[in-house]
């Protein structure tokens, strides 16, 4: 026991983890209308960067611009030439690849609390969109998650500009709120997650309003060997690829296949040895295969 509990906290001195705050919009109705207000959410754990499956030098890139900017001296420079002192990424891939990871991550790594505003509500307007940029909490990250929900299933360029039919925010509104002309900007840092980033107008992510692009794509076998090492780091280099090897042998849907799926792999496995993982993978995707809409090859749903 004892021997257990220096290892635990060797780790815990090893890799420091931080919390962060989470602020959500809610909508509150009356005879008079609808009106929004942020809402504390609790506090949640960031999550540490070198658990991120991303390209270290894509990464390494991001944070960089991110702590530059935050910055008393970037403050001054935006302010000395005239421009909104704001920050805007983008970050698009398929479900489950690390966007909402990151931006825990990226809180950890600022000091900031997280803001999270849900735009498919069939009550929000452009007002209400504006109001919630306005009072957007200080020193926080505001996540717009799915931004391609917003808008039809156009073809991007000119032709994603009509709002879905039960969407009542306007490209002018979401534009207008991003470039701070109703709402301001004080410092603020947004990101904006899309699944199908093809489906976005071009005046939306043009350069200038949209600072950096960062894609989230599906993971290769390297990426599944560094995911094992990172849950398993007394692995051998053999023992992550045999994982990596298995991970891309079973007959799996592609885009199943992500961190996110092989994360809730290891929740299952949790204390068991490094055999028991690798000789459990198979036995676990036929789970995901047979449970709901497992016909197709899409399980949505996590069997532990």
């Amino acid at each position: 026991m004892a021997v257990l509990k220096w290892k635990r906290a060797n780790e815990n001195k090893q890799r420091k983890v931080d919390w962060f705050h989470l602020f959500r919009f809610e909508l509150h109705g009356d005879s008079h209308g609808y009106v929004g207000r942020w809402r504390l959410s609790g506090r949640h754990l960031t999550r540490p960067v070198d658990t991120i499956v991303l390209d270290p030098t894509i990464r390494d890139a991001l944070l960089d611009d991110a702590r530059a900017f935050d910055t008393k001296a970037a403050l001054r420079w935006y302010t000395l030439h005239g421009l909104p002192y704001r920050r805007c990424y983008l970050f698009y891939g398929p479900p489950g690849t690390g966007k909402s990871s990151f931006i825990r991550a990226l809180a950890g790594v600022l000091k900031r609390s997280v803001a999270f505003f849900q735009c498919a509500h069939n009550k929000l307007n452009d007002q209400i969109l504006a109001d919630a940029f306005r009072d957007c909490p200080s020193q926080s990250i505001l996540v717009l998650e799915d931004i391609d929900c917003l808008f039809t299933s156009a073809a991007g360029g000119v032709g994603a500009r009509e709002s879905r039919s039960e969407v009542h925010i306007s490209l002018a509104g979401l534009l207008n709120a991003l470039d701070g002309l109703l709402s301001g900007t004080r410092g603020r840092i947004t990101v904006l997650s899309s699944n199908h980033p093809q489906l976005l107008d071009a005046a939306l992510i043009r350069s200038g309003r949209v600072d950096h692009t960062v894609e989230f794509a599906l993971p290769t076998r390297a990426d599944m060997a560094t995911l094992f090492t990172g849950f398993y780091p007394e692995a051998t280099a053999a023992s992550a690829k045999a994982f990596a090897d298995k991970v891309f042998s079973v007959s799996m849907n592609t885009e199943d296949r992500t961190v996110a799926t092989m994360q809730q792999l290891f929740i299952k496995y949790r204390g068991r040895s490094i055999k028991e993982v690798l000789d459990g993978v198979e036995g676990f995707v036929e789970a995901r295969r047979s449970g709901p809409m497992g016909v197709n090859g899409h399980s949505p749903g996590v069997y532990l």
